[in-house]
This record gives C-alpha cells, structure tokens and sequence, in this order.
C-alpha cells in the first residue's frame, strides 16, 4: 500500500514547476515543496524512529531551502527509501 502512495507522490511532484514548489494555500500552510519534505521526513521516522528504535533522537525536519526543487526533493525521496526495509539494529 504505502509504495503505491509513494509512487503517486513521486508522480504527483513531476506536474509541478520548480517555481510552484513555493506556492502555499494559505500563508500558515506548507509550500508545496515543504509538504513533499514532510513526508519524506515522515517515511524515515516512522519506519527508523518509531517502529525500529534505530535512532536515538527523532530527526530534525527537513530543511527546505536545502531542497529547492524537484530534483533535489526526489533525490533525497529515493534516498529516504532506501533505507527500507531496515534490519533491527
């Protein structure tokens, strides 16, 4: 279930410009960019944090001006998913 929810968010950044990854519904809302950052963030925590006890501390969220476009967002994506599945430590 959750790699088909990826996948569609993975297809889902692709229909956005660059530029549209700043855009906000409301001026308290994520961008669109920081929202692709949240679940990212959500998939390392919840599998490496919260279900392995693999780290210590719970991670820090992601930065968004690190990850500026879509690239970067789907580079650091695949790479958060790589880390599944996850051994115990």
């Amino acid at each position: 279930m959750w790699d088909g929810v990826r996948a569609g968010l993975l297809d889902a950044i692709d229909k956005f410009t660059d530029d549209e990854l700043g855009y906000r519904a409301s001026p308290d809302a994520y961008s669109v960019g920081e929202t692709m950052l949240h679940v990212a963030h959500e998939e390392g925590i919840e599998v490496r944090y919260g279900l392995m006890r693999q780290l210590a501390e719970l991670p820090p969220a992601y930065d968004a001006t690190a990850y500026f476009n879509r690239a970067a967002i789907k580079q650091l994506r695949e790479a958060t998913h790589t880390l599944w599945p996850i051994s115990p430590a």
